[in-house]
């Protein structure tokens, strides 16, 4: 049941908020943190998937705090995204091209050089698409045009659900940790997890 003011109510009883204090007034948290902003790579090779809704649902949620940008070649994005998920078209073997030029000037290739890794990032993106994950910890640098506006980039994939992030990912975090990543069952272990890592831009 929910009252006339929207409150849900149970047996007839409004509902108690447990995580609300009743000594801290409530207030609207702003649109954008005032200090932080993270941005979220996700080079998109194939097709879009069936569940990409579901993603954006609930990546709108997170807008306080992060931004989604969805790179891909020429595909055609869903209408009516929220504010913080941006789909890039970088055009026919556009991310071949950046991650080759990328590369190559980290690695102070000659641009013929340049070349031939971009022809090879091609070849590799349309047989094994998948393998673009593999360059995640690269990603700062691959994308590097992209992040002047935040303080904090990092990479996740699209068959997650995001979920309310500001409410997980704690500003002390944010403040005092070059990289922020979230284990399970092997929090002994030093591993990036490619779900969800976030590092310092």
């Amino acid at each position: 049941d929910v009252e006339a003011g929207g409150e849900p109510l149970v047996d007839g009883v409004p509902l108690a908020d447990e995580l609300l204090d009743p000594d801290q007034p409530q207030e609207k948290c702003g649109s954008r943190h005032p200090s932080y902003r993270v941005a979220m790579l996700i080079p998109w090779v194939n097709e879009l998937p069936p569940w990409l809704s579901y993603f954006i649902t609930t990546a709108k949620l997170s807008e306080y705090l992060v931004d989604y940008l969805v790179f891909h070649e020429s595909l055609i994005p869903p209408q009516h995204l929220p504010s913080n998920v941006r789909f890039i078209d970088l055009g026919q073997s556009g991310l071949s091209q950046l991650f080759g030029i990328k590369m190559g000037e980290e690695l102070g290739m000659p641009m013929r050089n340049a070349s031939l890794l971009i022809r090879s990032m091609r070849f590799m993106l349309e047989k094994w698409p998948r393998l673009v994950a593999e360059y995640k910890p690269a990603f700062g640098s691959i994308f590097e045009q992209y992040l002047s506006d935040y303080s904090h980039w990092g990479y996740c994939d699209l068959d997650m659900i995001i979920g309310n992030i500001p409410l997980f990912l704690e500003q002390a975090e944010l403040a005092t940790q070059d990289i922020i990543t979230y284990s399970f069952g092997d929090v002994d272990a030093l591993y990036l997890r490619g779900q969800w890592t976030v590092h310092r831009n």
